[in-house]
């Protein structure tokens, strides 16, 4: 009989270590989840900084795409002909005072013109040469703002979707990273299960040439058509 108790106290014992050790494990995952949860917690908040930093630093920003690119290009006439455009608009740019940088982005590849980057010192100056963009039409020259390349990968979805929107007739605006169609917020995560509302039947409709498509037009022909444009 001794043996036997002895042999269940050595079984009781074993299991109270067991039981204890378990209780150890178990707290320390829950700690290790809790932490996580922070952690992810704080990577978020670092995160949504970032990028409102990056926000803040492109807000002065603008894209010009469709300048023709010269073989042999420096950064004056880059400038230049940045410059030239934005004053063939209506928009006055003194470089001293207007610009902190003009470049060109990426490598050059014949026939394929870089895109551009304005770098202006002031929002106001950005808004101003926006607000006369229309006078483009025909030169096949477009200015974007300079978005982030995550946003930029999530308008072109909103962008296919807005001008599908148009097409059936319905009212569509985009907005940064968001796309309004008929007062409802659609973000590139939801856009692709909206069910448009139109009664229109476009079946039939063509789509209209893109006034953005490249040209092998020099620069100063360009330049003639944003002028003869904008006159107008």
């Amino acid at each position: 009989m001794n043996e036997i108790k002895e042999m269940f106290d050595f079984i009781r014992e074993n299991m109270q270590v067991m039981d204890g050790k378990l209780s150890d494990v178990i707290k320390e995952l829950r700690d290790t989840k809790l932490e996580n949860a922070a952690m992810k917690t704080e990577i978020k908040a670092q995160g949504m900084k970032i990028a409102n930093l990056e926000r803040e630093i492109r807000k002065k920003n603008l894209i010009f795409k469709g300048i023709m690119d010269d073989e042999k290009e420096d950064f004056e006439l880059t400038k230049h002909k940045t410059i030239k455009i934005c004053e063939s608009l209506g928009v006055p740019i003194k470089p001293e005072f207007d610009v902190d940088q003009v470049r060109r982005i990426g490598k050059q590849i014949p026939g394929k013109p870089r895109p551009v980057l304005l770098q202006l010192t002031t929002t106001n100056k950005k808004f101003e040469i926006l607000g006369k963009t229309k006078g483009l039409r025909g030169s096949n020259i477009w200015i974007d703002e300079d978005y982030p390349k995550e946003i930029q990968e999530e308008r072109k979805i909103l962008v296919s979707e807005m001008k599908e929107a148009w097409k059936n007739g319905e009212k569509a605006q985009l907005r940064y990273n968001k796309l309004i169609i008929n007062d409802e917020v659609y973000d590139a995560s939801n856009i692709i299960n909206r069910e448009s509302t139109s009664q229109y039947n476009n079946a039939d409709k063509k789509r209209k040439p893109d006034m953005r498509s490249p040209e092998n037009d020099k620069f100063g022909e360009q330049l003639k058509k944003i002028t003869r444009t904008s006159k107008n």
